[in-house]
């Protein structure tokens, strides 16, 4: 497909083929290995009891193989295929038209001429098949061939572990547990033998254990069992009474933003309920309820910010309004501080390689004080292509950086094609990008661009994220537009206030006060909506399970598709732009209820404005 300025789809096909052979691989490699299956799982346990689980590696060392053979005997006949495949030279299609025969072979070779241009694309598809493969392969062996993993395998241990911690420290979603965090691991010592290892686990600590800082590197002792839920297979269960020795404290940035965090934090503690769970959430992508300040502890314990039940309420009321990608760091964030920083740039008329530097540093500074996820990696790398685009002079195209994005991740990382996050962050792109312009065309015609502006986005990224949302939960959220309607005023103005007070809470506590309440007022129109639309009880739609649930709702939407596209076939939209004299001018006019509306009104104020009203008496009789 040719390029057409923001739409250069030619590597969606390579990034969409990348996610489907990681997930396809993953799951080929874990059916075929029920000893190497996640150690929590059912299949996991039966494999411990046949004694499947010591055959895993082995096996899963020629499968490995196999898939990896495979995959090269199939790219490279494509290529072979490709470069094979050749046109004939003008001279000789030249020469072909002296005989009738030579000409019925040049129509044989224009009617193949539409296949044999898309033979480079069919080989980079193959070359994308073949590369995801071996590295979806090689991650699963290495992954699975862990000291922790294979020592959980076989049960539970007392292990001692070093490692630095990957994410801030939040509170336990397990009972009798105080808080939790991410740990990468870097050495592990279990029943006396030390091994180096570069497995990830999830830390629970009660208490003193619990007094540990992100990017800070500590010393662990503590249970190593199988993780029974959550995308890392690792728990590590801290004893009670015990203390995270820190090895090496975190770097002078890290520093900063963990107290620029637990700052803005406390700043929020005085705010209400609403305030206090909602602001953090759309803030840093960390709800309030989850984070953790150690200077408000009680008694060696975390002190209880709200009442967990209404903690929970909240969170269910946004997810069934269909707003709670709102508590999700995401595009948003990096788009508000590109607008900002671009107008900035223009109107000191900087040049593009300077505003392309600038907006690259500024993302890598946003991402790094936000709470690490999914949808932040997303944004980040999406962002830091635009910024390159804009230092070459090139336009940004979404749809090529988000492919673009999709790949690399998918080849440093191939456990992120399972992860919901970045699935429905790539999705809700992916539908803006195709299909937002196109629904903002309609509905500005209707109503106002206030209005069309974010229906439009809804409707858009709805559209791209609902198949993978079925997957999540078989609802589907009748108001989802609806809400983003009534949270679109004011949640550009809640996140700039909240990210001006984390800024500078650390600080002067005083100002990040007040911009954290000043923020709050936008979360709490959030929570109004969320609460009216969340607790209807037509707000959700059941929904078909699984694959079936995914294909009826995608020729459901192809259903919608084709009857907008028929209704503007048909003219049914707006007058016929052949009809009238808009014919001979050239320009299509379609009147729109909104326009019909505001036409009525402004005539009927002229008309009764015009009016003349006559006295009742008669003069000419006299009074």
């Amino acid at each position: 497909m040719r390029e057409q300025g923001s739409r250069d789809w030619r590597l969606l096909p390579v990034a969409c083929t990348a996610w489907i052979t990681v997930l396809l691989v993953r799951t080929f490699f874990r059916r075929a290995h029920p000893g190497l299956d996640r150690p929590g799982s059912k299949s996991a346990r039966i494999a411990q009891t046949d004694g499947l689980a010591n055959q895993g590696l082995r096996g899963g060392y020629w499968w490995s193989m196999t898939g990896l053979l495979l995959a090269i005997m199939l790219s490279l006949g494509l290529f072979l295929f490709a470069c094979g495949r050749r046109r004939k030279s003008p001279e000789g299609r030249n020469k072909a038209r002296s005989t009738a025969m030579e000409a019925r072979n040049i129509d044989l070779d224009r009617s193949l001429s539409g296949v044999r241009t898309r033979l480079p694309g069919i080989a980079v598809v193959g070359a994308a098949m073949m590369v995801m493969t071996v590295v979806t392969l090689v991650s699963q062996v290495s992954e699975q061939a862990g000291p922790a993993y294979r020592q959980v395998m076989s049960g539970k241990a007392q292990a001692e572990i070093q490692g630095r911690l990957v994410s801030p420290v939040k509170v336990s979603e397990r009972r009798g547990w105080d808080c939790r965090a991410k740990l990468g691991m870097n050495f592990i010592v279990i029943n006396g033998v030390g091994t180096p290892t570069s497995e990830e686990a999830v830390v629970y600590a009660r208490g003193k254990s619990c007094q540990m800082a992100m990017a800070g590197r500590y010393r662990v002792s503590g249970l190593l069992v199988a993780a029974t839920f959550g995308q890392e297979p690792l728990w590590v269960e801290v004893q009670e009474g015990t203390k995270a020795e820190e090895l090496e404290c975190p770097g002078f940035l890290h520093r900063l933003v963990n107290r620029m965090q637990e700052s803005f934090l406390a700043q929020t503690r005085p705010l209400s309920d609403q305030g206090r769970v909602l602001v953090p959430g759309l803030t840093m992508g960390m709800l309030g309820s989850e984070g953790i300040v150690f200077d408000e502890w009680v008694d060696g314990r975390p002190a209880q910010v709200v009442e967990p039940v209404y903690a929970a309420r909240l969170k269910e009321d946004f997810r069934r309004s269909g707003i709670l990608h709102l508590m999700a760091v995401s595009g948003g964030h990096f788009m508000i501080l590109a607008a900002g920083l671009t107008r900035l740039m223009r109107a000191l008329r900087s040049p593009p390689l300077l505003t392309g530097v600038v907006l690259a540093g500024s993302y890598l500074g946003l991402g790094l004080i936000m709470v690490p996820s999914d949808s932040v990696l997303r944004a980040q790398t999406m962002g830091l292509m635009a910024a390159m685009a804009t230092a070459c002079r090139r336009r940004s195209q979404s749809i090529n950086a988000l492919s673009w994005c999709v790949i690399l991740t998918l080849v440093l990382k191939p456990s992120m094609a399972s992860s919901f996050g970045f699935a429905l962050s790539a999705a809700a792109v992916l539908g803006i990008s195709m299909l937002g312009e196109a629904i903002l065309d309609r509905l500005v015609d209707h109503m106002p661009t206030l209005l069309a502006e974010p229906l439009a986005t809804t409707l858009a990224a709805e559209a791209g994220t609902l198949p993978i949302q079925i997957l999540m939960s078989q609802q589907i959220s009748l108001f989802s537009p609806l809400a983003n309607l009534i949270v679109a005023p004011v949640v550009d103005f809640a996140t700039i206030s909240g990210l001006a007070g984390m800024m500078i809470s650390w600080f002067c506590p005083g100002a990040g006060r007040l911009l954290a309440w000043v923020s709050s007022w936008g979360t709490g129109v959030m929570e109004v909506g969320a609460t009216w639309l969340g607790e209807s009880n037509i707000g959700t739609l059941a929904w078909p399970p699984g694959g079936l649930g995914i294909l009826s709702l995608v020729l459901v939407e192809v259903g919608i598709l084709l009857c907008v596209h028929m209704i503007r076939f048909t003219g049914l939209l707006g007058l016929d732009p052949d009809q009238g004299d808009m014919e001979e001018v050239g320009v299509s006019f379609r009147p729109s209820t909104w326009f019909k509306a505001e036409r009525w009104l402004r005539q009927t104020r002229e008309q009764v404005s015009s009016m003349r009203f006559a006295s009742r008496c008669n003069p000419d009789k006299g009074s």
